[in-house]
């Protein structure tokens, strides 16, 4: 059977969707952080970490994470915005590019006046544990 190409379509060719998990990290400060892991069938024991745009962890970024998982890779995509407000899947609207330069600033801000914030932030997360 061969492939239909419609004009205006997404043309890039994907691996089958595969469904990843949503999993909780700790940081080094005890803050805990939402994030999406997706695990290959056969890994190729690389993992990759996937750093959301101001848009936080929406169905694209969970998409991405599923993609590399097809690839063999471990995917995790931690939910940065936690800090601000939990549950950050923006859309790209005009009000969704505010909202997350706004979330983004208010990390910055908090970093800024906090210590432990600054430290966690500048050290790794402690190891992935389910919900």
């Amino acid at each position: 059977m061969g492939a239909i190409v419609m004009v205006g379509e997404d043309q890039r060719v994907s691996p089958p969707h595969m469904q990843g998990e949503g999993i909780l990290l700790d940081a080094a400060d005890g803050h805990r952080l939402d994030a999406y892991r997706a695990s290959p069938a056969a890994s190729l024991a690389a993992g990759l970490v996937v750093l959301h745009e101001i848009f936080g962890v929406n169905a694209h970024i969970q998409q991405l994470c599923d993609d590399f998982a097809a690839l063999g890779f471990n995917a995790v995509a931690p939910a940065l915005f936690d800090r601000a407000r939990r549950g950050v899947a923006l859309g790209y609207e005009r009000a969704d590019i505010e909202t997350g330069r706004a979330l983004r600033a208010a990390i910055a801000a908090a970093q800024s006046n906090s210590p432990s914030v600054r430290a966690s932030s500048a050290s790794s997360i402690m190891p992935i544990r389910n919900r």
